[in-house]
């Protein structure tokens, strides 16, 4: 009898860790998981949200959004400010989307920080 509980639980922990994670499913708040090199999903109150990642750094463990377009969401409080593909406005995160914060010539720093480097 024990011999076909234990059997029962390896399957069931088996079958459980082979689950892919997918938008909407439960997770760890915080965790993220690189869907492509250039996305991910992000945990965001306990559920993954997909999100791009457009930055240089693409998706590799973590995701970059220091460039996105407006009204992509965005999830981390490490990125409040993105860059546009075009370079030429710096986006703000507001309400988990991007939105259009200042019309610049916008530069990614070293750091990974998004900001204008002159005001047009």
């Amino acid at each position: 009898m024990m011999r076909v509980l234990a059997a029962l639980l390896a399957l069931f922990v088996g079958l459980a860790g082979c689950q892919k994670s997918r938008e909407g499913t439960r997770c760890v708040e915080g965790a993220t998981e690189c869907t492509s090199p250039t996305s991910a999903l992000v945990c965001v109150h306990t559920v993954f949200k997909k999100t791009a990642c457009r930055g240089a750094k693409g998706c590799a463990g973590e995701c970059d959004e220091s460039v996105a377009e407006a009204g992509e969401p965005c999830f981390t409080a490490k990125t409040p400010f993105a860059c546009n593909v075009a370079r030429d406005t710096l986006l703000a995160c507001e309400n988990g989307k991007f939105a259009l914060s200042k019309r610049c010539a916008c530069v990614v720093g070293a750091n990974g920080a998004a900001a204008c480097s002159d005001a047009h």
